[in-house]
């Protein structure tokens, strides 16, 4: 079915990356796999799990799922995902061939996640040196 928006999340592989983080069971009988609703909060929290669970094309849709769900991103998570985002914002910016109706509101959706990753990380840095002495 491919992308049916421009967002993050408007897509196929996006959701089938949201439900290998909610996969109830890895070794599912082969009757169908069950989901859970909601991401799993062990997966989502284990640091190297997530770090290891990024293939290159999918770190922004993981930097997403885990603030979405109020995660703390790691270094190497924020980095690999700024650098997808912006990897996915040059690809569409050079006219490849993308499908995408309108490409600028593609870039413009990919820019604002972009800027957010960005800014969480700066909010978060600045709150881990901020000395408060009441």
């Amino acid at each position: 079915m491919g992308a049916w928006g421009y967002g993050i999340m408007d897509g196929d592989d996006p959701l089938d990356t949201k439900d290998a983080l909610c996969r109830k069971d890895e070794d599912c009988p082969t009757s169908g796999r069950q989901y859970f609703d909601e991401p799993r909060m062990d997966r989502l929290t284990d640091t190297k799990f997530m770090e290891g669970f990024i293939d290159g094309d999918n770190a922004g849709v993981v930097a997403f799922i885990m603030i979405e769900n109020r995660v703390p991103l790691s270094d190497e998570i924020r980095r690999r995902a700024i650098s997808c985002l912006q990897s996915d914002i040059d690809y569409v910016s050079n006219g490849n061939p993308t499908g995408w109706k309108d490409p600028e509101e593609r870039i413009k959706k990919l820019t604002e996640f972009r800027e957010i990753v960005k800014a969480i990380t700066e909010a978060e840095k600045a709150l881990m040196e901020f000395n408060y002495d009441g």
